[in-house]
């Protein structure tokens, strides 16, 4: 099998093209072919294009959608439910940084000139039709990592489909393909927008010579990829505004409404007052009541380090007052008491406004 077709092919000026094909390129089969590596010419069914206005209608991967479903897996609560699987977690954002990269790989294939060396022409076609590819695989790998649903693109994509066997034919397998076909890249037919190769079978010596629409497989394979990406949005969307709906009325600062009556009784320096020592165990009672709130909301309390830190300075000075301070002298131990619970409500005070900022969190959503 010759390479190429004759060098008249490409020897021939547009307007012979737009008149008709030449013969060589009904031979081969040629419906799309490059006139002097600068003007794209598509004759297809009579009709005739410009580079131009295809490159208008060429549907690239969304970045805004990639940002929005990364917006969605670092809120606190979803990230907490996402690391309880780390393999989960790492195969989603894999999947999301995969996908900006191809993305920015196909885009600067879109705008960069193709180039004129032969050289060049198959790092550029290799490397777009695997950016392809591994975009397919990226947003399976997505779906799987948040919904454990896996894409058949075949039944469910069919045109995507197309795209991944057009890859595996050329660039995957091409020396031997489904055990018995082999692929031959035509060399000459490479251009920005299209090439096409034959596919020969060994066992029925039947050779299938198939075009490719640069442009189009672009366009389905980024179409496939926002359709599953504006569901996943669509679902992240949904389970949010019902994660928020179910913790809305439960107002955490409500937990506090007697922090300021705890505070008078315990700091009034009356050994016989009763209330003293009730004050200090009703705030006991208050940070408990709040870590019991943060589990429910977000899983752990380590899952919100605001709160883990805060929570773990207050535990802290608990213990000095209940376990420390009675091993020092006895002089010493009003005195040193008195200066640490006015650091104890200083901290509850920090965590009664950390829990009035999620109240207004949990209001603001949905509101405009």
């Amino acid at each position: 099998m010759d390479r190429l077709p004759s060098t008249n092919c490409l020897r021939n000026s547009v307007s012979n093209w737009v008149n008709g094909f030449c013969g060589d390129c009904i031979k081969y089969k040629i419906n799309l072919v490059t006139c002097n590596l600068w003007y794209i010419i598509i004759v297809n069914n009579g009709k005739i294009n410009g580079i131009g206005g295809l490159m208008e209608k060429i549907e690239t991967v969304s970045f805004n959608l990639i940002k929005k479903i990364f917006r969605h897996i670092n809120r606190t609560e979803k990230q907490a439910t996402l690391l309880t699987n780390r393999q989960k977690w790492d195969r989603l954002t894999s999947a999301l940084y995969t996908l900006e990269d191809t993305s920015y790989a196909i885009e600067y294939y879109l705008e960069s000139d193709y180039p004129a060396d032969i050289k060049g022409k198959y790092l550029y076609t290799y490397g777009l039709l695997q950016a392809l590819f591994v975009q397919e695989d990226a947003i399976n790998s997505l779906s799987c990592a948040l919904f454990d649903r896996r894409i058949n693109f075949e039944t469910e994509y069919p045109e995507a489909f197309a795209v991944r066997e057009m890859r595996n034919d050329v660039v995957g397998h091409p020396t031997h393909r489904e055990k018995s076909k082999y692929i031959y890249l035509a060399q000459h037919s490479l251009s920005k927008g299209s090439f096409y190769y034959s596919k020969d079978n060994s066992f029925t010596a039947h050779r299938n010579t198939i075009n490719v629409d640069v442009y189009g497989a672009i366009n389905e394979t980024a179409t496939c990829v926002n359709t599953i990406l504006k569901n996943a949005l669509e679902e992240l969307d949904r389970e949010f505004r019902e994660y928020i709906e179910q913790h809305r009325s439960r107002k955490m600062i409500e937990i506090f409404n007697m922090l300021q009556y705890a505070r008078e009784k315990t700091l009034i320096p009356n050994e016989l007052d009763a209330l003293g020592s009730w004050g200090y165990d009703a705030t006991k009672d208050m940070v408990q009541k709040c870590e019991e709130e943060l589990i429910k909301r977000y899983g752990t309390v380590e899952a919100v380090d605001s709160y883990k830190y805060l929570l773990d300075d207050i535990y802290e000075v608990y213990q000095i007052i209940d376990d420390d301070i009675p091993r020092i002298e006895v002089d010493s131990q009003e005195r040193i008491k008195k200066y640490m619970l006015q650091i104890l409500f200083s901290k509850l005070d920090e965590l009664k406004n950390l829990c009035e900022e999620t109240d207004k969190y949990f209001q603001s959503y949905g509101e405009d």
